[in-house]
């Protein structure tokens, strides 16, 4: 009777265990919504709103160069890049190994930032959501907000991220500093913050309308040229 008893509370846990992992993997293997339609069919569309991201990323050069700029990023057209001139810039060897097939989807207020990782049975879709918004009353100080960051629908804890992040800020000479926000990781990055006059403003920061738009002035770091030698004759 013991022996009986023993053995089916073994099946038991061993079935709840079953049902654990098996709920586990379903989870991990969700691909959100968002993920599934940033995918574009191929075709004459798909190529042209590649081309005007392509136009974006390359005229932020010269956007920076004028007194006032203005830059947009949409939704449909960076995911079209992802499928389109991308791969003609590197693709997935601009990520991290095992790391593939980006994209985003912009909201009012947030960003969805999903990436493949691993390949066929073994991938899962890693999903960042954030929030941006510019520090009131300082001068190219911007906060990011860490909603969540999950493997399918499965949350991860952001300690990795977060480690990563800071790297990355501070080899780019962005002063960085962390705090909790409701229980969410706030990244507070001050661009620039090696010069006494950093070369931009940011001046407006907004995600709205599926799109990321930021505005600004450039600043002139160069003196002013001497007035000219009068030679006497």
């Amino acid at each position: 009777m013991r022996r009986k008893r023993l053995l089916i509370s073994v099946g038991l846990l061993l079935g709840f265990v079953a049902l654990v992992l098996v709920g586990l993997a379903a989870m991990v293997k969700h691909e959100p919504s968002y993920y599934r339609q940033a995918t574009l069919p191929p075709g004459p569309e798909r190529e042209a709103l590649s081309s005007q991201a392509t136009a974006s990323f390359l005229g932020i050069g010269t956007a920076l160069g004028r007194d006032d700029w203005e830059l947009t990023f949409r939704t449909q057209e960076l995911n079209a890049y992802f499928q389109e001139h991308y791969f003609q810039h590197g693709g997935d060897d601009n990520l991290p190994d095992g790391f593939s097939a980006p994209r985003v989807k912009l909201e009012d207020g947030k960003m969805r930032i999903g990436v493949r990782y691993g390949q066929g049975l073994l991938s899962t879709i890693l999903s960042l959501e954030i929030k941006l918004w510019l520090v009131p009353d300082e001068l190219n100080v911007l906060a990011m907000e860490i909603v969540s960051l999950q493997a399918g629908s499965l949350p991860l804890s952001t300690g990795t991220l977060i480690d990563r992040i800071s790297e990355a800020a501070r080899r780019e000479n962005i002063e960085i500093a962390w705090y909790r926000h409701e229980g969410h990781p706030v990244a507070i990055m001050r661009f620039q913050a090696d010069l006494t006059r950093p070369t931009f403003q940011f001046s407006r920061i907004e995600l709205k309308g599926g799109a990321l738009e930021l505005a600004g002035q450039s600043t002139d770091l160069l003196a002013p040229l001497p007035p000219p030698r009068v030679v006497p004759k």
